[in-house]
């Protein structure tokens, strides 16, 4: 075996794609490991790995072991969700710091998470797992409430998402849903119905070491939904350190992540801050995905998500002491612009996005669609046609942006045809 180090990724899609210049940057050489041929629509780039490797659809895990033998991993982190349990038990066998491989479904399953999440004594949302219309249909009228939340086992982006006020809606979920692949290929058995949480919605990110939590950054969302089945995104906020949401946030989500077996690396949760209290909507234990820019997060909180995932592997004395247990402080304000397509064709050219550049507060942007792309309208995260990053030290400087953006798309982004 070489004793140079080497970090393992696993499924490099999304923000997942930032580990490998983070750590080459602190001398860690890098290892990809294609597991799941589906990204969801995110490009999976290659290049800068000193090592690919590929499952060709094994699941024999003594074959994967093999692969790997010849290396000196350090560390190992995971993209998709879908890897997650082989992320945990490839990491158990190779000794490295990682979370529980018991609960590693825990930190997949739509379900399960919620079902671990409640048996540690937190609030959670009623639900049903199943397969059978009728006893989805069932599960409603014995909870005798409207609406109630229908969504993948194995979900993921809010994809298939569905807010039901009606037995008809139910049906349309479930035929969307039971027996089709998600986003990222992945086989969807079951669905999961959940009751319908009221309050503001919440995302908490963090990074752990040694099973002490960080908080490293707390978002607000606005959702757009006017009637719609599905919700859509209109924005997120960053929310400043002494808001009062933070600390009953900070204090469910570290309880959260004790109870789906968060010992190291990042974590993404979903939150509902309801009158009764914080609410989990759903957990993973990767980086908050959408390719978020490191730029904007160092701009607000002074570090990205990976830049603290490399500390808690590589120095996790050095982040224990300057982070465990801890809450972020924002630096900036900072949003995050969802954009939002009413326009269906093929896009002829996108030369309008080049506006975007050129307005002060944005530091970065991640686009979807590209030239010869099919471009249709926005009906969840998956149907967004990319991000806009925002930092700037005034709010409203951000608000006025983002109303000029959103007249951008109004006289349209992108030439379709």
């Amino acid at each position: 075996m070489t004793m140079t180090p080497y970090l393992l990724v696993i499924d490099g899609f999304s923000t997942a794609s930032q580990y490998r210049a983070s750590f080459a940057a602190h001398g860690v050489r890098s290892i990809h490991l294609h597991a799941y041929d589906h990204g969801g629509g995110y490009p999976l780039d290659l290049a800068g790995y000193d090592v690919t490797l590929r499952l060709d659809g094994s699941t024999d895990l003594s074959a994967v072991m093999a692969k790997l033998e010849p290396y000196n991993i350090v560390a190992a982190e995971a993209g998709l969700d879908a890897a997650i349990p082989l992320l945990d038990e490839i990491c158990r066998r190779l000794g490295l710091p990682g979370n529980d491989p018991e609960l590693s479904l825990s930190r997949l399953d739509k379900y399960e998470m919620v079902a671990a999440i409640s048996r540690a004594g937190l609030k959670t949302a009623a639900q049903k797992k199943t397969s059978q219309l009728a006893d989805a249909l069932n599960w409603q009228a014995d909870a005798g409430t409207w609406p109630v939340i229908a969504k993948p086992s194995l979900g993921t982006a809010n994809n298939n998402v569905f807010i039901c006020t009606s037995a008809r809606d139910i049906e349309h979920a479930h035929a969307r849903i039971v027996g089709q692949p998600n986003i990222f290929g992945v086989g969807q058995a079951q669905l999961v119905l959940q009751e319908y949480l009221r309050g503001d919605e919440f995302i908490v990110n963090g990074v752990s070491a040694r099973g002490k939590h960080y908080i490293s950054d707390i978002w607000k969302y606005k959702w757009i939904q006017e009637g719609r089945s599905t919700a859509i995104r209109d924005d997120f906020n960053l929310v400043p350190e002494d808001d009062s949401a933070v600390e009953p946030l900070r204090d469910y989500t570290c309880r959260m992540l004790d109870a789906v077996g968060v010992l190291v690396g990042p974590s993404h949760s979903e939150i509902m801050l309801t009158p009764e209290g914080a609410a989990v909507v759903e957990i993973a234990s990767r980086p908050m995905g959408i390719n978020f820019s490191p730029e904007c997060l160092r701009n607000s909180v002074g570090y990205s998500q990976v830049d603290l995932t490399l500390m808690a592997h590589l120095q996790p004395e050095q982040f224990l002491r300057a982070f465990g247990g801890k809450v972020y402080s924002r630096q900036n304000c900072a949003k995050v612009l969802c954009l939002i397509s009413n326009q269906h064709g093929t896009i002829r050219s996108d030369r309008h996005l080049e506006k975007l550049s050129q307005i002060k507060s944005v530091c970065g942007t991640n686009m979807f669609r590209k030239k010869d792309d099919e471009l249709v309208p926005t009906t969840d995260q998956y149907t967004c046609p990319g991000y806009v990053f925002m930092t700037s030290r005034s709010s409203a400087e951000l608000e006025r942006d983002s109303l000029y953006i959103r007249g951008l798309e109004e006289e349209g982004l992108f030439d379709v045809g």
